[in-house]
């Protein structure tokens, strides 16, 4: 067996496992000979489907039984002797925080530790962070109390959201004839405000290995549900958002996959937020572009998508795309609906993409029995909020 068999044949667990992010990681390091399995809260899943993994294990929730399921990737991780574990959503948190206390022998967990990926989650510790580190920061006031936000003297527009939040949920733009949404805040929900800042919005995906950035990509923001979550990806260019994650990654010595929201404005290049986790931004990398040497160490340049590589959310598409904020023009939305291909269809591998339906149907009954949104509820037992 040459070296590079030696990294190939690996056993990786993926967990987070309901995405087509995980479903997309599945697909690379099938291609890298790898074997995969999966691990997820929810009992159905669209990737469990899928002919590119060995076995896919149901658990428990991290955020409403912890210890268990901790036990269970444990159990997964001997059983199968499981070499790479990779965390692909807010599950991250729970293992990087068992894992500081109890590190797990033979099995490399591919993220940063809970300090770090805490303070980059957090959005009001991550513009500290950005000043500390000498970036460029949005100004931020941090708010732990109703009283607080109403005494705000802001005359111009803003925009107020929770430091712990994704998917563009707990957020909103206020300005001068805007009524405050019926919000909690307290010092154990803290929101944040900051000025409203007009510019061109990009999305940035990153697969790290101690500081050293080894798959990159970005997008800008097109079609998206309320301006903000994309559901349409196109791979583009731009030298600066690279060399500014470059030179965050290595003052972090980041490890993992990491996801920066950004926006260019007349003043500059801003930070909006990070996600030190999986985007949608894997999408955009296809089998030819070996994204699976990145996290298993072995690549010898960067990897990164073609350009004009475009990849879509079909099921988002249908439901929102046609009437998003992001564009106004429905021959817009309709070039791109039939120009792009949907991001968990593979010829090779069909069943995931015909059981979506059915996966669907269950997210709406969860969905009605907790009174959450469709984007709410996708993710609500693997959320982390301090």
């Amino acid at each position: 067996m040459d070296m590079m068999d030696k990294y190939l044949k690996k056993r990786i667990l993926i967990t987070g496992a309901r995405s087509a992010v995980a479903l997309d990681l599945s697909r690379h390091f099938m291609t890298a000979d790898c074997e995969v399995y999966l691990a997820d809260s929810m009992p159905t899943i669209v990737s469990g489907f899928s002919n590119t993994i060995k076995e896919y294990f149901p658990i428990p929730s991290p955020r409403y039984s912890k210890h268990a399921f901790i036990e269970a990737l444990l159990s997964i991780i001997k059983k199968y002797k499981i070499d790479l574990l990779i965390p692909t959503f807010e599950e991250t948190y729970y293992i990087a925080q068992y894992h500081a206390q109890h590190p797990i022998p033979d099995c490399s967990i591919f993220c940063s530790s809970f300090e770090v990926i805490h303070n980059l989650h957090n959005k009001w510790l991550f513009q500290k962070r950005l000043n500390e580190l000498g970036f460029l920061a949005i100004p931020t006031q941090l708010i732990q109390s109703i009283d607080e936000l109403q005494q705000l003297n802001i005359s111009k527009p803003y925009i107020i959201k929770a430091c712990y939040s994704r998917a563009s949920l707990s957020f909103y733009k206020i300005d001068h004839d805007s009524v405050l949404p019926p919000i909690h805040i307290s010092p154990q929900n803290s929101w944040v405000v900051q000025p409203w800042l007009n510019g061109k919005k990009y999305c940035t995906y990153s697969v790290c290995n101690n500081g050293i950035v080894q798959a990159h990509s970005v997008y800008p923001v097109n079609i998206a549900i309320n301006g903000n979550s994309c559901i349409l990806f196109e791979a583009i260019n731009h030298p600066e958002i690279l060399q500014w994650v470059i030179k965050f990654v290595e003052k972090e010595k980041f490890t993992g996959q990491i996801a920066f929201d950004f926006i260019e404005t007349v003043d500059g290049l801003y930070a909006i937020e990070c996600n030190p986790r999986a985007t949608s931004g894997v999408h955009l990398f296809i089998e030819e572009d070996k994204l699976a040497t990145a996290f298993l160490n072995i690549n010898n340049t960067l990897v990164t998508p073609q350009l004009g590589t475009r990849r879509q959310i079909l099921m988002g598409m249908l439901l929102y795309g046609w009437q998003t904020n992001a564009s106004n023009d429905f021959l817009h939305f309709l070039k791109h609906f039939l120009s792009s291909a949907d991001v968990i269809f593979d010829r090779n591998d069909l069943k995931p993409f015909f059981m979506q339906p059915f996966v669907f149907i269950h997210l709406i009954r969860l969905a009605r029995k907790l009174n959450l949104s469709l984007p709410a509820v996708f993710n609500h037992d693997l959320e982390w909020n301090g």
